[in-house]
Parts: C-alpha cells; sequence; structure tokens
C-alpha cells in the first residue's frame, strides 16, 4: 500500500464514522424526545439508526488496525479469537438488521398507501413483527460466524481471517440479502409510486385535489429513488467486498483486498449520513424538531413590576 494511501484512509473512515455517528444520534433522539415523531414508521427508522450507531463503533477501532497494522493484534489466542467472534457477529447482524428494515419500510409505506383503513389497525402489529424478524433474520448470518480463524505472524500477533470454506457460503448469504431486498424494495416502491400517479382524488376533480395528489406522488417518487440509491451506494460494497475475498490470491494481491475492504466499509459507513439527509428532505415534521434541537434559544423572563418602572 502506498504510504499516503493510510492516512488518507483513515482520516477519510473517522470522519465519516463521526458524521454517520452524530446523524444516527440526532435521528434517535429526535424520534424519542417529539411526540410526533413517535409513528409507526419511524420505530423502523430508529432502529435502523441503533444498528447503524452499534455498527460504527465496532467498525471503526477495527478497521483503524487493518489500515495501520494489516490486522494484527498483540494479545493472546484466546482473547484473539473471542474478539474476532464478537466483533464479526456484532458487524454481521447490524449490517443485516440494517438492509432489512429498509425492507420493512418500503412494506409499511407500500400497505399505508394500497390499504391505508386496514394499515391502521394493523400497523402497530406489523412493525412488532418487522421488528422481530428483521433481527431474526440477522441471525441466520451467524453460521459463518464461527468459521474464522486465528493467524499468527509467528511474534506474539494475532489477526483474524475467514477460513476459506466459509468464504463461499458468507459471499452467498451477502449474494442472496442484498439482491433480495434490493429487488423487493424496488417492487414496493414501484407499484406504491404507481398507485399514487393512477389514483383519482374523490368527489369533483378540482385544480386543488389534483395537484396534491401529484405532489404527493412525486414527493413519494423521489423520497423512494433517493433511498434505493442510497441502498445501492452503500449496502453494494458488501457484494464486492465478498467477490475480493473469496480468492484473494488469484484475483488481486493482498495490499489491494486490503484497500478495497476498507474502501467498501467506508461506504458502508456513510449509510447514517446519507439516511440522514433523506430524513431531512422527506420525513414529514423531522427538519423542524433537529432546527429545534440544534438552534440554542435564550429566553429572557421579565418580571411584571420590571417593566411598569
Amino acid at each position: 500500500m502506498p504510504s499516503l494511501t493510510e492516512p488518507f484512509l483513515a482520516v477519510l473512515l473517522v470522519l465519516v464514522s463521526c458524521a454517520s455517528l452524530l446523524c444516527d444520534c440526532l435521528v434517535i433522539h429526535v424520534i424519542r424526545v417529539a411526540p410526533r415523531m413517535r409513528s409507526t414508521v419511524n420505530r423502523l427508522v430508529q432502529n435502523m439508526a441503533g444498528a447503524d450507531v452499534v455498527m460504527v463503533l465496532v467498525i471503526l477501532p477495527k478497521f483503524i488496525n487493518v489500515i495501520f497494522n494489516n490486522g494484527m493484534w498483540a494479545v493472546e489466542y484466546w482473547i484473539a479469537k473471542v474478539c474476532c467472534i464478537l466483533s464479526n457477529m456484532v458487524v454481521t447482524q447490524a449490517k443485516f438488521v440494517s438492509m432489512t428494515t429498509l425492507l420493512a419500510m418500503a412494506t409499511d409505506r407500500y400497505f399505508a398507501v394500497r390499504r391505508p383503513l386496514r394499515y391502521r389497525v394493523l400497523s402497530h402489529i406489523f412493525i412488532k413483527c418487522s421488528l422481530i424478524g428483521s433481527w431474526v433474520y440477522s441471525l441466520l448470518s451467524l453460521y459463518c460466524i464461527f468459521g474464522y480463524d486465528i493467524i499468527s505472524d509467528g511474534r506474539g500477533n494475532q489477526r483474524c481471517s475467514v477460513h476459506p470454506d466459509r468464504r463461499t457460503l458468507k459471499a452467498s448469504f451477502n449474494f442472496f440479502t442484498f439482491w433480495s431486498n434490493l429487488f423487493a424494495m424496488a417492487t414496493l416502491y414501484f407499484l406504491t409510486g404507481y398507485h399514487l400517479w393512477t389514483r383519482k382524488p374523490p368527489g369533483e376533480h378540482d385544480r386543488r385535489r389534483v395537484e396534491a395528489v401529484v405532489r404527493s406522488a412525486v414527493h413519494v417518487t423521489k423520497m423512494s429513488l433517493a433511498i434505493l440509491a442510497i441502498f445501492l451506494c452503500s449496502w453494494g460494497g458488501t457484494v464486492v467486498s465478498a467477490i475480493a475475498l473469496l480468492d484473494n490470491s488469484q484475483v488481486m494481491d493482498r495490499e489491494k483486498t486490503r484497500v478495497l475492504v476498507v474502501s467498501v466499509y467506508i461506504l458502508i459507513q456513510s449509510n447514517g449520513f446519507f439516511n440522514f439527509l433523506v430524513y431531512l428532505r422527506y420525513l414529514k415534521g423531522f427538519r423542524s424538531h433537529v432546527v429545534r434541537l440544534l438552534t440554542i434559544r435564550r429566553r429572557i423572563q421579565v418580571h411584571p413590576m420590571s417593566r411598569a418602572l
């Protein structure tokens, strides 16, 4: 790796991680303290932000070490084994929770548009099932967690590595999760947008109602395209990293593989920041609550008797 690549990747990783961490914490705090933001879909947003926070806190020190020390830790074998399993378990679970939560949000919006009356009755049940389902699905990835090996350099340094027999299985799971989620989200958002664009206003077709329907359709279409673009940009890197890890000895050398994997996880870390920008633009009431939270207002209370003077 060139000499300037290491500090550049490290600085970029730290900046992106800090920005995403701040944005995710703002999302969690605003939804928690603002009564109007405690809707069913915002609980999914809060769940995804929490998963991103956990992922950022684990990935940042791990990949800083990968950049500067090739992932080597000067610890005992059993400590390295435990840390390897725990860190990869947390990152893998948080990653798949974030991906499946985006699919749950697309499903929530679809039923809110297509079946509004039934959605109001069953929305709370759907949200609970979605939250549980996202974490249960992430548990399926634990089969490849115990396929990690500890590689020693003979000088007391240990490094975590995926067992060759598990690389294909892990890559296949990443492929299936990414492409199935992307296809399902694109289909749901397409059906939602199609219903909004072809919906006819009730009653007489006056100009105001038609304009309101068009504005709603444009809003949902833009939001859907933004979410799909972020999903493709942030989580598409998991497919690239899986391909690089399948056979890094023949496809590219170890240094290039390390740069590629770190670059991919920088994109993954940016997921929280990009989602925050989408919430500011399209999530109802979110921008005003963020402005109120970040704006310092000094209220000077004047005693009534002082006004008379």
